[in-house]
């Protein structure tokens, strides 16, 4: 597909649009109502569905399906996110009128930080890793767990930040060192009593 250099920039142009829009929009510190919210949810899923109406348009029925189609996976995904941001408002006690301004920021970071780093850069490199990391899962999901219960024990005790942070800490750095030891190669393994000790020849 053989995209002009013209409909890129048109593109990051609309992109960097809506972020400024959405930027003054919300200068003042306000609780988004549901009604707002809802309708800045219809701008963005009608901007979205327009663009892909113009694919299918200049580039053929195939692009343009591969686009929606690539669109509605996103937005599945997207869902996860919301829980995620639920848990972290949830946790560090944000207001509810300053939690648009921490996403439009950790948005606007993340992508800053994809910009600079490289995705497919940091994918090779923590796909090459994550196989040696084999109970780090298991570690995040003990994690998830204990905010969870942290979570559901807000209302009647309040952990201490110190608690939360070596819980987490703790299991992190157990299921590190649990992994590379279960990973490490025989070039890795310590020196057993028989092996011959750098500079003496065995007798």
């Amino acid at each position: 597909m053989d995209v002009p250099l013209w409909a890129w920039l048109a593109v990051i142009a609309v992109f960097l649009a809506m972020l400024a829009i959405d930027l003054v929009a919300h200068l003042a510190v306000h609780v988004v109502s549901v009604r707002e919210a809802a309708i800045w949810s219809g701008v963005c899923v009608s901007l979205g569905l327009g663009f892909g109406l113009v694919v299918w348009w200049a580039f053929g029925a195939l692009s343009g399906g591969e686009y929606f189609a690539g669109y509605l996976i996103e937005k599945s995904l997207a869902v996860d996110n919301v829980f995620v941001f639920a848990l972290i408002f949830t946790y560090f006690a944000v207001p509810r009128e300053l939690q648009h301004r921490v996403l439009f920021y950790g948005v606007l970071g993340a992508l800053v930080f994809r910009a600079i780093f490289g995705l497919r850069a940091m994918y090779f490199l923590f796909a090459d890793l994550i196989d040696r990391f084999v109970y780090l899962k298991a570690g995040l999901a003990i994690i998830l767990v204990f905010v969870g219960v942290k979570m559901l024990l807000l209302d009647l005790w309040k952990v201490p930040i110190w608690l939360s942070l070596s819980v987490i800490a703790t299991t992190l750095t157990v299921a590190v060192l649990a992994s590379l030891r279960a990973t490490r190669t025989p070039d890795e393994s310590a020196v057993t009593p028989d092996s011959p000790t750098p500079g003496r020849t065995p007798s």
